[in-house]
Formats: C-alpha cells, structure tokens, sequence
C-alpha cells in the first residue's frame, strides 16, 4: 500500500474513533454522562449567533416529545436533554452535553407532532449514540493528522465522509425511536422533503441515500412488527417458549418499546403458572393486561388484532421456576415503566405480579401500583378487579367490595369481577348477601368475558352446589372439536410447506425466530407461519377465505359465538378483541365487534 494510502487509513481510523468515543462509552454505561465542561445552554445558543425564543407553548410541546422518545432510545435513560427554542431558518441541533436547539420556525413548519418527532428522533440518536464532537476531538484530530504529516487539504474530506455516515446512523435510528416511543414514522420522505432545502450539504448523505435509509428503516420496522404478532398469537395458543423468544430478539434487536416490555412479562407472569398446582392458586383472580397490537407499527399499516390470564398449572410443579418467572415479570413490568411511567396497563400487571409473588411488603406495593394505574385508567374495569383483590389482601373488604361493583359497572361482562365479588362475599351469611353470592357466581360461569381456568370454574361450581367436573370450560357448539375445516386456504396448518402450489410466489419470507426454525411467508391478502417447514399458522386478511361456518372477514363476533360457542380465551383492549378456541385452532381479530382478520392454526 502506497504510503500516502496507509495514512489515509491511519487517519480515517483515528478519525472514526475519536468520532465514536462518545457513542461507546454511552452504550455501555448506565448513567447519562455530563458534559466534561458544564456550559448552560443559553451561552451556547449566544456562540450559535442565535437568540432564545420566549414560545412555552413550542417549547412545551419539543419538551414532550424528546421526553417521549429519549425514554425508549437511551435504556437507562438520566437526565433528560435540556431544550432550547431559537430564532433562525427551520433546524434542529444536537450539542454536546445533552443539548438540543430546535428553531420556532421548525416547530410551526411541523404543527403535527408526528413530523416534529421524526426530526426530534434524528437528533436524540445523535445523543444517545455519542455523535456530537466537542472541540477537544477537533484539536486531537489535528494534532493526530499533523504527527502523520498528513496532506491537511485531504482532512476534510475524509472528515465529510465520516460525519455523513454518523448522520446516516442517526437517521436509521432516529426513524426507530420515533416509532418505538409511538409516533408514526411512514412520512420521514416527505418530512424530510419539507424541511431540507436543494443546497448540497456536505454533512449528511445525499437525497437518494436517505430515501433508501428510510425505506430499509421502514421495512425494518414493518418486519419486527411481524415478530410482535407472530409472538402475540403463540403467547395467545399457550406456546410461552415461542413467544418469549420472539420478544427476546425484539429487545436484541433494539426495540424496546413499552408494549414489548410489558407482552414479554406478561408471557413470564402466564408461564409462572404452568409450575403452580391448581389447588395453590390465589383466592381471587387478577386479570392481567396484554397490548394486542403493536406501539411502533406505523399507521394505516396494522394489523387489527387487553387482558389476559394464565391460572392453571402443571401437576408437577415447582416453586422455584413459578418465582423465577414471576421475577422476570416484575423486570419487565418495571422496564415498561422506565420507558413511560405513565402506562397504566404496566402498572397493573406489576400490582398483579406482586399480588401473585407474596414477598413481604408486595400487597402494599400492589395497592400502590393499582391506585395509581386506576388514576390512569379510571374507567378500566380490569384494573378496578384487580384494586379490590389488592384491597382485599390487606382485609379491606368494603374496599374491595366497592371495587369489585365498579369493575362490573364498567363492564357487567367481565367474569372475573363476578368471581372476585362472590368470593369476598362468602364471609356474609346474611340471606341478601348468600343470594348476591350465587348470581355472581352464578354470572361467572355463564358470562362471556374473561378467561376461565378449570380450578375456578370447579370452585364456583361447588359454591353453587353443583358438581365440580361437570362442565367444561368451554361450552362450544357447532363445529367438532379438533382442526376446522376452511374454505379455499392454499395450504392448511399441519402441512408440509412442500405441498403449496409451486404457481404461489410470496412477496416476503422473513425469518422471524430463528432459534425455532419459525418464518413468515407473506401473501397479498394472506401469510402463513412456516415451523420446521410445516405450515404452523395461516392469517387471512380478506373476504374470499371462511370457515365451514362460513366465518370470516366482516363477521360479527356474536356470529363467531353462535359458531363456535364460547372462547377459551377473550380479550380485549380499546377497540380491539380477540377470541381463541384452543382446540379449534381458530383465532378471530376483530375491531368495533367485526372480524378484521382470522387464523387457523396446529393444535398440536
């Protein structure tokens, strides 16, 4: 190698480094790191040549979004930047220090906050990534390029070279935070296309590179949302191993959003009870909340898809492994909540996890954390359930009676409120309360929402006199249990993939957990989950697949319960519901009560 090239190489290197000191050491350390010389951040807007803006109303909404998205991009995220609104041309900033100068005009160029936060995310990455060059680098570069008697014309271009890729970095991963913190990232292009001018810019890559950033980004996201799904339908088929190795790679893979946070847990908190035996389970039953669609999808691109229960357990059980995951619940519940302390659905399952654990000190935790969910989501009729429970831990019977009441007047189908208030009530022998115990009871077992596990239905069956195994959980009519028949699917679930139609061509094959051999083919109005070459799990999205039932696409979800009977499983969460038959191998999505897609998949 020529010697003029071995230094290049040399100085690009030392460049790079020096470039990405910063971005290692935030990586890897816990606390948000100061700036080595503390500098207030109007002495930096005065070296800018700019003026602070007195806007609140600006300032206020940059403030809320930067907190948004730096809680999910930095982990172990410190103090939060400091904000600066400045006069000037549309632009935004970030400094060393943890500072970030954003303009008034920028902030009125995006009056929609998805816009503003698809340009906030670029410079939050710029921060947490360890992007911003202080003056000393500057000087050791420098000093670095004479000591090699480096041709200082070329220092330029290299350095142009190595901050564009930091700025190409910053856009893939500013479009990530954004979405992971909720935001709508599929408009980046023309955000960006608003905002950036047509005068060449040396310190970021050219339009056609960024449109390819944003693209790949984009895709990027729209696949991990398959693996959120695709771990979302196996938690829901009971298959825990899956599921948690789905949103373990999530989180490997940087997406560390709060709905992962909070699914992943609630997968742990499930599979804790598989190592319980039935006759330990809790007296009263606290409902867990599971997001049934994903944070970071971006919009007009979801899929439609809560609450959710796993009280039964195997007959071999053991009690260190039921601590060990309701352990690694309460990691990932806290977790959710170092993201967004105000997510109300984390805050319960935490309270249910301490409810569930019984360490000393965990029922006055779970008050607190339920209380304060219940402040959140004050009309959430899982978390009123779930504060009685709490309440009543503590012998505070009235308390959680009076919960238990709300929980049913916010919603009169929610079972496990039914359960909760004819167990509390079994104290009082009086002939008014005897009989309000049986309806409830009673209203347990005919109801149409909540998971049902087989230890409480024999315990509300005995309440109310009656034999303990008689009825199963699920009362199903029509079809016969075991693989429904369907209309039309190119390949049924239990196949081999070598039986689809060699004219099927799918438009996507993603490799969605990699440790169990499981991908994701994807069709124009259908995809299917491959395991181990066999077909797992087919989702359709449109009208011309049905079941036998003739079940589908726009079907109501009293149609499915007239087909199928009651769920083994029903849950839901804004306007979102889904009903599992287990051993039909069907599962039904729907949104405001019609059938947005469905699946078929292996009961075995």
């Amino acid at each position: 190698m020529p010697t003029e090239y071995r230094k290049l190489a040399i100085f690009s290197s030392i460049l790079g480094a020096a470039l990405m000191a910063e971005a290692t050491g935030l990586l890897h350390s816990a606390p948000v790191r100061a700036a080595q010389t503390p500098t207030g951040i109007s002495v930096l807007v005065e070296r800018k040549k700019l003026q602070m803006v007195d806007d609140s109303e600006s300032l206020s909404r940059v403030q809320r979004i930067v907190t948004n998205i730096y809680r999910v991009a930095e982990e172990h995220a410190g103090t939060m930047p400091e904000v600066a609104i400045v006069s000037g041309n549309p632009s935004a900033e970030a400094l060393e220090g943890r500072y970030i100068l954003v303009s008034q005009s920028m902030v009125k160029l995006l009056p929609d906050d998805d816009g503003l936060s698809i340009v906030l995310g670029h410079e939050i990455a710029h921060l947490v990534r360890g992007h911003t060059l202080g003056a000393d680098r500057e000087t050791d570069v420098a000093k670095a390029a004479l000591h090699l008697s480096f041709d200082q014309s070329l220092i330029k271009n290299v350095k142009d070279a190595v901050v564009q890729g930091l700025e190409a970095e910053a856009d893939r991963y500013g479009l990530l935070y954004a979405a992971l913190a909720g935001y709508d990232v599929s408009r980046a292009q023309q955000v960006y296309d608003k905002v950036l001018t047509n005068i060449p810019d040396v310190n970021h890559p050219p339009k056609e590179e960024r449109e390819k950033i944003f693209r790949a980004r984009l895709q990027n996201i729209l696949d991990h949302v398959e693996v959120f799904n695709a771990g979302l339908d196996y938690a829901l088929r009971n298959q825990f191993a899956y599921a948690i190795q789905a949103y373990e790679n999530l989180l490997r893979d940087e997406y560390r959003s709060r709905d992962v946070y909070l699914n992943l847990g609630a997968f742990h908190h499930q599979l804790a009870f598989r190592f319980l035996k039935p006759e330990d389970s809790p007296p009263d039953i606290c409902s867990l909340s599971l997001e049934l669609q994903s944070g970071f999808e971006p919009q007009g691109m979801r899929r439609s898809s809560g609450q959710i229960r796993g009280d039964g357990g195997a007959n071999d059980a053991s009690q260190a492994k039921y601590r060990e995951h309701l352990n690694k619940a309460v990691e990932e519940y806290q977790q959710a909540l170092r993201s967004s302390p105000e997510y109300g659905p984390a805050r319960n399952n935490l309270g249910c996890a301490f409810l569930h654990r019984q360490d000393a000190g965990d029922n006055y935790q779970a008050v607190g954390e339920l209380e304060r969910a219940g402040k959140l989501e004050p009309n959430n009729a899982v978390i009123a359930n779930n504060l009685g429970v709490a309440y009543l831990r503590l012998d505070q019977r009235d308390k959680a009676l009076a919960q238990f009441r709300r929980a049913l007047q916010l919603n009169p189908e929610f079972v496990h409120a039914d359960y909760n208030l004819g167990a509390a009530l079994s104290t009082d022998k009086s002939a008014a309360a005897e009989a309000e115990v049986r309806k409830a009871f009673q209203a347990y077992l005919d109801g149409k929402e909540g998971l049902r596990s087989p230890y409480y239905v024999s315990q509300a069956r005995q309440r109310l006199g009656l034999s303990a195994d008689a009825s199963p959980v699920s009362a199903t009519t029509g079809a016969p249990a075991g693989q429904p028949v369907v209309q039309g699917l190119p390949l049924l679930p239990g196949l081999p993939l070598s039986q689809l139609s060699p004219d099927l061509h799918a438009d996507r094959d993603i490799k969605l957990i990699p440790e169990y051999a499981v991908s994701l083919l994807k069709f124009p109005d259908w995809q299917m989950l491959v395991r181990e070459d066999t077909a797992d799990e087919v989702t359709v999205y449109s009208e011309r697949f049905k079941t036998a039932e003739n079940i589908g696409v726009g079907s109501n979800v009293e149609e499915i319960r007239k087909a199928y009977g009651r769920p083994d499983m029903e849950q839901s969460r804004g306007g979102n519901r889904v009903l599992v038959y287990l051993h039909k191998g069907l599962l039904f999505r729907a949104e405001s009560n019609r059938v947005t897609s469905w699946s078929v998949f292996r009961t075995s």
